[in-house]
């Protein structure tokens, strides 16, 4: 059923069901040709530049925030921006890190102390030793 639909769609967008009617333009030449065309708009030729650059170049980079962007001193200044952001991690995985370290930690000291015998406990092996 999904197959038949969308042949069905097909077909129809390709106009084998529904025949294409168009009416055919004939132009008259005659009426063409004595019908003035659209005259272009006439724009001002554009001055900036003919007669040197229109602001001083002294203004012009502190005046302009893209061209500023490409200074040496700004492409420093990203740069250190830059590393400063690469060299500080995020304080969450700080914290992350040091909660990690307390654990290993804790649980290093607990297994040690469980592992080290009681000085009473040497004392009752050393007694119930057999005599020699």
């Amino acid at each position: 059923m999904r197959n038949l639909g969308t042949i069905l769609s097909i077909a129809v967008m390709a106009g084998t069901l529904m025949p294409l009617s168009a009416t055919p333009i004939r132009p008259d030449i005659r009426k063409l040709v004595s019908e003035p065309g659209e005259n272009a708009t006439q724009f001002a030729p554009a001055r900036a530049g003919w007669n040197g650059p229109e602001v001083p170049t002294t203004h012009a980079n502190s005046m302009n925030p893209a061209v500023e962007r490409l200074s040496p001193a700004a492409t420093a200044r990203a740069a250190k921006a830059s590393l400063v952001a690469a060299a500080l991690p995020d304080w969450r995985i700080l914290l992350a890190i040091l909660a990690v370290i307390g654990m290993l930690r804790y649980f290093r000291r607990k297994t040690t102390l469980e592992r080290v015998p009681d000085s009473n406990q040497i004392r009752a092996e050393e007694r119930l030793r057999p005599a020699a």
